[in-house]
């Protein structure tokens, strides 16, 4: 027998493998059956197994035998060793598929949706009934895009992907030989070349909001995201907690603690934007004053809007105005959503000036939290999490968690998207108290964490 009917041999073993996983969660569905936890760990290396299979018959190199659920729960319960945790993140590196190995992956959708798992989701009325709308911009590695993009995936929501100006063509080409196989998937016609802190980090997802909007008028709320994020909860979890929000956003928004504006050089003079040299101030001061009734807030760029509040972005005059306004200042994306939030008449708006979100885990390493960050890793003042934060990342109660290098500790993102996985499988019961209380004063705790879950039969 070739080696080539040697590999569609053994494709097609695990896809009928994968097929009988899939009939047995639609029986255990359908009859509310409650799922033993030994069925749920061999139905998770079953996935798995599918997984790798399908990959590495592509020419990637070949799988090293290595238990990621084992192996994920002795990182949790902190029997492994940082040596060991060096040693399977060595092994996983080199089974990473290069970007044209996702060209040739995806050259066949039908294939590609059903070895990567996009065809095995089983639909909910409470998640068709709450669509949602994801941004994401990217600008490298297609391996790490597609782990998080199969992670949020739902046919019934809608994606934008828009690609760096800048980007390379091999992943330009994978990206949208992947975009191409999905009805609700798109990438807009337009893309900006990012450059960190200047007007082309908001321009990126206007683009993504314009084509979101003129898509479907169905969705409920807005995430945005970039290619170096992953969920630290379903798609599920995401809709109920979003719920208990009510139809207001989730936008981080302050001033100091005087009620001066923070941050007030970055609208005093005008910057200018260079693709080699990035954004720098010149020794003009600004003079136009801001529009209607807008004050400058500040916060992070991770938010969860509300449909009827991007619509206003991009049609009400003020918010018009306010984005023009914004063109040659710095960092405007911590300004952008911050202070047009916080307009009275801005809907969603709750006009609670907050230093939290809900939309993003992330520590700063000038912040009360940066002893947390376990790998010590920290980029622009931003920790990169690594394999030894996962118990954290666990406890945490956020949407989505920033940021990770899936090149340097592809460990770690396996055991999220294992961690996704199961829940998704068996859903947990939510402490929507602790929800519906942040939503209403948009304040906790956060150095004392929160049990963001309910033991399973509490409510």
């Amino acid at each position: 027998m070739s080696e080539r009917a040697k590999m569609r041999h053994r494709r097609n073993f695990f896809l009928v493998i994968l097929g009988l996983v899939i009939f047995t969660l639609l029986i255990l569905v359908l009859f509310n059956q409650t799922m033993p936890d030994d069925l749920l760990r061999r139905m998770s290396h079953a996935v798995h197994a599918v997984s790798d299979s399908s990959t590495h018959s592509q020419g990637q190199a070949q799988s090293t035998d290595i238990n990621v659920t084992a192996v994920c729960g002795d990182l949790i319960g902190g029997s492994l060793t940082y040596h060991k945790v060096v040693e399977i993140n060595n092994e996983l590196k080199a089974q990473l598929p290069k970007d044209d190995e996702f060209s040739k992956l995806a050259h066949n959708c039908s294939e590609f949706r059903l070895s990567r798992g996009y065809d095995r989701i089983a639909p909910t009325e409470l998640e068709q009934s709450f669509p949602l709308a994801f941004a994401v911009s990217v600008y490298k590695s297609t391996f790490q895009f597609e782990q998080l993009f199969r992670a949020i995936y739902r046919p019934w929501n809608f994606y934008c992907i828009h690609i760096d100006g800048a980007s390379a063509d091999e992943f330009r080409q994978s990206i949208r030989q992947i975009v191409q196989c999905f009805d609700n998937v798109f990438i807009p016609a337009l893309s900006a070349t990012v450059v960190w802190a200047s007007i082309y980090v908001l321009e990126a997802e206007r683009l993504c909001q314009r084509e979101l909007l003129k898509r479907s008028r169905s969705w409920k709320y807005y995430i945005n995201l970039t290619g170096q994020e992953f969920p630290l909860k379903t798609n599920r979890e995401v809709v109920e907690i979003l719920r208990e929000f009510r139809l207001t956003n989730d936008v981080m928004a302050y001033r100091l603690e005087d009620g001066s504006q923070p941050n007030k050089h970055r609208q005093m003079w005008r910057y200018y934007v260079s693709l080699k040299k990035g954004v720098t101030v010149s020794n003009y001061r600004k003079t136009e004053t801001l529009p209607g009734r807008v004050m400058i807030y500040k916060g992070e760029l991770h938010v969860a809007l509300t449909r009827d509040f991007v619509k206003f972005l991009h049609n009400e005059p003020t918010a018009v105005a306010f984005y023009d306004w914004l063109n040659d200042t710095f960092c405007p994306d911590e300004h952008y959503y911050q202070s047009l939030h916080m307009l009275p008449f801005a809907p969603g708006s709750t006009e609670l000036e907050s230093r939290y979100t809900m939309s993003r885990s992330k520590i700063w390493e000038t912040g009360r939290l940066n002893g947390q960050c376990r790998s010590r890793k920290f980029v622009r003042t931003i920790c990169i999490f690594g394999s030894f934060d996962l118990p954290w990342l666990r406890a945490q109660p956020h949407l989505f968690a920033n940021k990770f290098y899936g090149e340097d500790d592809p460990l770690l993102l396996r055991c999220l998207e294992e961690e996704i996985a199961k829940r998704t499988i068996r859903p947990v019961p939510l402490n929507r108290k602790f929800y519906r209380r942040f939503a209403d004063t948009r304040t906790w705790d956060e150095t004392a964490g929160v049990k963001w879950q309910l033991p399973n039969g509490s409510q």
